[in-house]
């Protein structure tokens, strides 16, 4: 009895430590995926997958976050056609043709580059958006998975706009008289000093 006793005991014990490191790797587990959440929501970042066999897109709260929406609003899976119609700027629907053929009707070749394209949040707010891809295959080169991340870029794109504008007009004040906007000297001499380059270029030319 005394002997039975103990392992019992030496089984609950077992039972008892096999239970807290299992809570310990969940808590571990849950903490690393808030951490990639909190990283994603920083970078504005999306993640998602697509599935070949069933033609049907994959996405989280942590995607929607990026259109203003939610998973429970939206469903967790969405058809290729769905999202476009959902949440693609209408000017930018030409940009998924070459897609489309693959992802759709399993023709074409898969080739997928990052691209960008402009989305319409729930909200009505437009925002520009970066598309990468990765993709998964099976021992006979089936493609079995693609995996991807959507990431907001407005902001860049912003001051990217803002940059060239600003170049534009510095050009624009550099080689136009600001009152009359007529070209001013500066831009007339290179002017002439291109046509001049141009000009000895065809003598030499006709010269060989």
């Amino acid at each position: 009895l005394e002997q039975e006793r103990e392992r019992r005991q030496q089984l609950e014990r077992q039972m008892a430590f096999m239970q807290i490191a299992s809570q310990q790797q969940q808590e571990m587990l849950l903490a690393t995926k808030n951490k990639m959440v909190l990283a994603a929501g920083l970078a504005k970042l999306g993640i998602w997958e697509y599935d070949p066999t069933t033609k049907l897109f994959e996405f989280g709260d942590e995607f929607y976050a990026l259109y203003a929406t939610n998973a429970e609003r939206e469903g967790r899976f969405m058809s290729f056609e769905q999202y476009i119609k959902e949440f693609v700027y209408p000017e930018d629907y030409w940009l998924f043709e070459e897609e489309k053929e693959f992802l759709i009707s399993g023709t074409g070749e898969a080739i997928f580059k990052d691209f960008g394209h402009r989305i319409v949040r729930r909200d009505g707010i437009v925002r520009y958006i970066v598309v990468r891809r990765k993709i998964a295959r099976d021992a006979n080169e089936n493609i079995v998975r693609i995996y991807g991340t959507n990431q907001d870029v407005t902001e860049w794109v912003n001051a990217e706009q803002e940059r060239q504008q600003q170049a534009a007009t510095i050009k624009n004040m550099a080689y136009f008289d600001s009152l009359t906007g007529l070209p001013n000297r500066q831009h007339l001499n290179e002017w002439l000093t291109k046509e001049l380059d141009t000009a000895r270029q065809q003598q030499l030319s006709g010269v060989v």
